[in-house]
């Protein structure tokens, strides 16, 4: 048994129990490995496409965000981006959750769908065509398996 440690989240202290007693249902079975979820791994790098600038990601490889900006020509539907991450992963995400708003105007969701996933990116498609010279603020989430 160890003596229970404090930490920092957001400023706020928290207590670290290391007690086993507390949780019998939790096996430890090793060191618990994530991939930057922290956000200190190599920055992923975001591709726009035809009409589709993107922004540099905020965030990290398991999440974050980035806006895309659609030039006086509407982006049609297809491919509006490829995230690529800093870091690979071991094997394709068993998840991803994206969000695409349009930011312009009214907020508005806009359909897309994952494209295709690896270890090494996430390709985002967009069911319907994007309007010209509007901004939409693209958020995702990576799940790996």
């Amino acid at each position: 048994m160890t003596t229970p440690g404090y930490a920092s989240f957001g400023g706020l202290p928290v207590q670290i129990h290391s007690n086993a007693e507390m949780f019998p249902e939790v096996v430890d079975t090793g060191q618990l490995t994530a991939l930057g979820l922290n956000g200190t791994g190599t920055a992923p790098v975001i591709a726009g496409v035809t009409h589709c600038v993107a922004s540099a990601p905020a965030g990290h490889d398991m999440g974050g965000s980035f806006v895309l900006t659609t030039d006086s020509t509407s982006a049609g539907a297809g491919t509006i981006a490829t995230i690529t991450f800093g870091t690979a992963l071991a094997a394709a995400p068993a998840a991803v959750l994206i969000s695409v708003v349009d930011t312009t105007s009214t907020v508005t969701n806009v359909t897309t769908v994952v494209a295709t996933t690896s270890s090494t990116a996430v390709t985002v498609k967009n069911t319907a065509s994007m309007t010209a010279s509007h901004t939409y603020l693209v958020t995702y989430v990576v799940i790996a398996s």
